[in-house]
């Protein structure tokens, strides 16, 4: 399984050949919602996923933002948006979108209640690539996770721009060349490669 992850300090310890527990997200401009038999799920590569899904469970946050739990096969994710439609529990759904690791919402907001279901799968890591990209000056590490939940992949970067990495926060190894604008900077995203028995994927 792929998901992507911005390192904004979070998961400061992860290395390839650690077995993690992590739970998913599913994010992206494109989700696709609609009737459904309820069935499995399709990782393709750089983190797609296409999933016939049932709602576990609906929550909203302190500022009413919509966050439901969804089941496709064994994969268990969230999506957390405010204009999701109000699904009730058990509704079948189409879905597709990007799936990336959980930037904590659900483990330190969600998880604790006592209605929500268990959405952490255990999983090996096996590989950690970065991808560096062009774009703006953002003022915090807030608002750019914020823009890459909502419009990821922000570009897709050169193959020159990969490297793979031993965890989230190493020095890069890449000759990235200068920017001309001073308002532009080089920014990362990164792939993790998970491997595990999550029965019910295609």
């Amino acid at each position: 399984m792929d998901g992507w992850i911005v390192s904004d300090g979070m998961y400061y310890g992860m290395r390839p050949g650690q077995l993690v527990r992590l739970a998913f997200q599913l994010t992206g401009p494109k989700l696709r919602f609609g009737a459904s038999v309820e069935g499995g799920f399709e990782n393709a590569s750089d983190g797609r996923l296409r999933a016939n899904a049932r709602v576990l469970a609906r929550f909203a946050d302190e500022d009413d933002q919509p966050c439901v739990a969804l089941r496709a096969g064994d994969l268990r994710f969230y999506m957390e948006e405010f204009d999701l439609p109000d699904w009730e529990v058990g509704t079948l759904l189409v879905l597709e979108g990007q799936l990336s690791i959980d930037y904590y919402v659900w483990a330190e907001f969600y998880a604790q209640r006592p209605e929500a279901p268990d959405l952490f799968h255990t999983l090996w890591l096996r590989r950690i690539q970065r991808r560096w990209y062009k774009s703006r000056t953002y003022a915090n590490r807030e608002e750019l996770a914020d823009l890459h939940l909502r419009q990821f992949p922000p570009e897709t970067p050169a193959p020159e721009y990969f490297e793979d990495v031993q965890s989230l926060h190493v020095p890069t190894t890449l000759s990235l060349p200068p920017l001309a604008s001073t308002s532009a900077e080089w920014h990362s995203y990164f792939l993790l490669t998970l491997e595990g028995r999550v029965p019910g994927g295609v």
